[in-house]
């Protein structure tokens, strides 16, 4: 009994070390990861007048969706720099001091857009954002935000 106890405790150890993947299929509801440092959303904000949904974690870090039209349905959106069309979707990360703002890139990806009971889910993969104030500067963002 001892020893099978002690195996569980072993095991129950390796899975809880090991490295989290930072796969977007892994990846929970309202988190984004910025250049491999993980952000927790605090708080969730609609702006219907500006097609818009900004988000927030506790530092005020945060991330700004713009929407060529709030989305109604489910689907794939472009992500591009400046939305011109309903299924295009710009996005903006904004990190605490604010002088470094990241905006995404025209480089073909898109976001999963889920639309439940009027509350909007955005997923990305991976995708590259730049410094607006100095091109050139690029990083990574994943995200994963759900209205509630």
């Amino acid at each position: 009994m001892k020893s099978l106890l002690f195996a569980l405790s072993a095991l129950l150890v390796l899975t809880t070390s090991c490295n989290q993947t930072t796969d977007n299929k892994n990846l929970i509801d309202n988190i984004w990861i910025l250049d491999g440092t993980r952000y927790k959303v605090a708080e969730i904000t609609r702006n219907d007048t500006a097609n818009a949904i900004s988000v927030v974690d506790l530092y005020s870090n945060g991330i700004n969706f713009y929407f060529g039209k709030l989305p109604m349905a489910s689907g794939d959106y472009s992500i591009v720099r400046t939305p011109q069309q309903p299924n295009e979707l710009a996005i903006f990360a904004v990190k605490q001091d604010s002088t470094r703002v990241y905006a995404s890139n025209v480089d073909n990806k898109t976001a999963s857009i889920t639309v439940d009971g009027g509350k909007i889910r955005i997923k990305t993969d991976k995708i590259t954002v730049e410094n607006v104030n100095q091109p050139g500067d690029k990083i990574e963002l994943q995200i994963t935000i759900s209205e509630k």
